[in-house]
């Protein structure tokens, strides 16, 4: 059984060398995925 059969909850995965960047304002949270060559491959906005 593969990974992603196994985490069924997953649209996708890959293993890659990544940071998480958060940016906080007073209105929302963005939380961004950079990895090693500059860039974003994943983002989210969450606000209170």
């Amino acid at each position: 059984m593969s990974d992603r059969e196994e985490k069924t909850y997953l649209a996708k995965a890959e293993s890659r060398r990544h940071l998480i960047l958060v940016t906080l304002t007073k209105d929302q949270a963005t939380h961004q995925a950079i990895d090693a060559a500059g860039v974003v491959f994943d983002r989210a906005v969450s606000k209170p």
